[in-house]
Parts: structure tokens; sequence; C-alpha cells
């Protein structure tokens, strides 16, 4: 088993997801989902986009014009098309276990009457629509208000809400949720609330492509421009760790090779 190095005692990195929802100051206004406990495994699917040259030519199977050899099917001749149009589409599933027990052992207050129902309702929210009723009775509440003080409300256009999710600095990406199986498992004695639940969700990551479908009278919100700048950040970050992975492993080796106590430099 590999010896990892001792991290500060006390602190453990969570996960989270993090809806960002537009506002009329410049900054959104985050809504940070913190997972309980990190999943034990995350499993990833990467579809690669399919080469230029098979959406240009369609299909061939019989012989041109000239008599020759019959086209292959989907394939161009000009080898300046042979490139990937667009980043590879990432899709992956994790299990969120979501546990009452240690707010029961600690007597908290909110755990003792809803067990985990406040933390399904935070993860089932992020699947609705941008604004809840509640939601939208508050901003009923300061027009109105607004109204009794002479104050007149521009009409904007509505602007979209993101999410993303946060898996350490590897892992910091817009996305949006394609499904979530919720199974719970254990439940509060008189309220019924669950006190015990396992959430598989399945997830999507938002391409730039994707990202422009927000766009809104041809400007980006806040909100869309942070989820671009973390998509971007976290593409650019496997090139890094690319570029820069073989070279110093490479080293490591050979100097290793040459004596054992050289390789522990790096």
């Amino acid at each position: 088993m590999a010896n990892y190095p001792d991290t500060k005692r006390g602190f453990l990195m969570k996960g989270a997801l993090i809806e960002l929802k537009p506002s009329p100051i410049v900054v959104p206004i985050p809504s940070i989902t913190i997972f309980q406990y990190n999943p034990a495994s995350l499993s990833r699917t990467i579809t690669p986009t399919g080469f230029l040259g098979d959406r240009i030519n369609p299909p061939a199977t019989q012989s041109d014009a000239s008599g020759g050899q019959p086209a292959t099917p989907g394939r161009s001749d000009d080898s300046s098309h042979a490139s990937r149009p667009d980043d590879p589409k990432e899709s992956f599933n994790l299990k969120l276990v979501i546990d009452a027990f240690d707010d029961l052992n600690d007597n908290n207050e909110l755990g003792l009457v809803t067990g985990v129902a406040d933390r399904l309702a935070s993860l089932e929210l992020l699947t609705y629509p941008d604004q809840t009723l509640l939601e939208q009775g508050l901003d009923a509440i300061g027009d109105a208000i607004g109204g009794a003080l002479g104050i007149r409300k521009t009409e904007k256009p509505p602007m979209a809400s993101v999410q993303l999710f946060y898996f350490g600095p590897g892992k910091l990406v817009p996305i949006k949720i394609t499904s979530m199986t919720v199974d719970e498992q254990q439940f509060h004695s008189t309220t019924l609330y669950p006190t015990r639940a396992e959430v598989t969700l399945g997830i999507e990551i938002l391409r730039e492509a994707e990202l422009d479908a927000f766009k809104n009278d041809e400007k980006d919100g806040p909100p869309v421009a942070i989820a671009r700048g973390c998509y971007l950040f976290t593409r650019e970050q496997k090139s890094l760790l690319s570029l820069i992975g073989g070279p110093i492993r490479m080293l490591d080796a050979a100097l290793t090779g040459a004596d054992p106590d050289l390789g522990d430099i790096l």
C-alpha cells in the first residue's frame, strides 16, 4: 500500500456542488452544497468528438465518375481537416452518502427533527427551475416595497444561473445534473424524515460550446463568465500536468537508477 503524505490533523477537503445565481449586484450569489462525506469513487466517461473529416464528406458507397476506387466512407482527402473539432464530452457518476448519525449524536436540533431532509432538499433543488415559489414570492414582496417607495423597476432580461462541481483544485467545472437517484434507507421514528440516504448523481460537464447557450442578448452574465473561467482553468491544468509530469518522472527514474538517495530529491 502506498504511503501518502500526512495532512494537517483534523483537516479534510470536501467536494461541493455550487450554484451561481445572478443578482442585482455585480458578484453572483453562490449557493453551496458541501458533501457531508466525499464519495469513495468517481466514475468518469470521456467521449472524444469526431474528426472534422467525418463531417465534411458523407459516406460514399459507389465508385466515382472517373471509374476509380470507391471513396472511403466518412473520410476526407484533405489532411488539414483531420483534427478534432471540439473538446471531448465528459460525464461522470458519483454516489453520496448522507447520514444524520453525527447530528443525532451531537444533539443537533435540526438533525433531531429533520434527519437528512435538509441535505437532500439542498441537492434536489439543484434540479428545479432557477426560482422556486418561495424565491418568486420574496421577489414580489421586494417589488411591492420598491413600488411603494416610488422606485421604478427596470425590466431586464433574466440571467441564467450555472452550476459548478468542485472536487479539489483539479476538478472545478461547470456542469448540468442529468440524473439523480435517492435511496432513503432509515427514517426518523416520529417525523419519518429520512435519517440516512444514498444519492447517485449523473453529471455532465458543460464545455464552452454549451456555455454559449446561456448567452442573453449577446452578453454573458457574471455566473457564465465565472463558469467559463473554471472550465478553462481545469482544462489548462491538465495540459500543464501532462507537459511537466513525463519529464519529471523520467528524471526521477534516472536519478534513482544512479543513486537511490538522489531519487528522493524529486
